[in-house]
């Protein structure tokens, strides 16, 4: 007789930090989350934009409460709907931009979850990154929507102008009138962590240092957010540094969050 193992029921335990870096006085990353309905958003204004901070509050709002309000129309499957929130908030931000007349509009990269275990479904522009760790090993679930653009520097280092590697976002929320974000579903299973991460902290991190941080934190995402932005401040990171941890859990432990 066949028998069909199945997982047990999850329950969702998320925490979220955001820190300034050293570069500007104020913190142009957002985050927004709702672990009780599953959904996580993370935005960065993007740099040569004008009130970037502003562009990913509004970004990660709009994104979130969208998916909230129309989760349950069975109309639209799961990427469709983080799909249609990303391009609502593309509007918004581009008729704001509009409205204040910013001179170089305003933008920001979004990577967004929505975490029905046991799926995951997730969608993203530019280059805010979704991670997936399970069974000791860390996956990259997005693809940057970037070009590596190389800078000449005027400062000597060794004697030799400095050489640094820049990427140069294509895709992001307020750039085009239409985003058309990239979208993938995963299994989501029990003890598995999603990472949701800017490029400051991605930037600053390796999977040895995630897949660390996550195994000794089990059931406690709070310590995986500010242990991973500690060690990406230690790093000497200059941007801000934002990260979304979800556990998914069995059922018997209740769906809390932390901020």
């Amino acid at each position: 007789m066949k028998q069909e193992i199945m997982d047990p029921p999850l329950s969702l335990i998320a925490a979220a930090r955001t820190r300034a870096g050293s570069l500007r006085d104020h913190n142009e990353d957002s985050i927004w989350m709702n672990a009780r309905s599953g959904v996580f958003v993370l935005a960065d204004g993007i740099g040569g934009c004008d009130a970037g901070e502003w562009a990913s509050w509004l970004t990660v709002k709009t994104v979130g409460r969208f998916i909230v309000e129309y989760a349950d129309n069975v109309a639209l499957a799961k990427h469709q709907l983080i799909a249609e929130a990303i391009e609502y908030a593309n509007r918004q931000v581009r008729e704001a931009a509009a409205a204040a007349r910013q001179q170089r509009g305003m933008g920001a990269t979004v990577v967004a979850a929505l975490v029905h275990p046991p799926k995951a479904t997730i969608c993203h522009a530019g280059d805010a990154r979704a991670y997936l760790i399970h069974n000791r090993r860390v996956r990259c679930l997005t693809e940057d929507d970037a070009v590596m653009m190389r800078a000449i520097g005027a400062e000597k280092r060794n004697g030799r102008l400095a050489d640094d590697n820049r990427q140069f976002i294509t895709k992001a929320v307020g750039k085009l009138e239409q985003v058309r974000p990239h979208c993938t579903e995963l299994r989501f299973a029990p003890d598995d962590w999603l990472l949701l991460c800017s490029d400051g902290c991605w930037s600053a991190l390796n999977d040895a240092a995630m897949l660390s941080v996550t195994q000794d934190a089990y059931g406690d995402p709070a310590r995986v957010v500010n242990n991973l932005i500690d060690i990406a401040y230690e790093s000497g990171v200059g941007d801000d540094v934002s990260i979304i941890a979800v556990q998914g859990v069995e059922a018997q432990h209740s769906i809390r969050e932390a901020i």
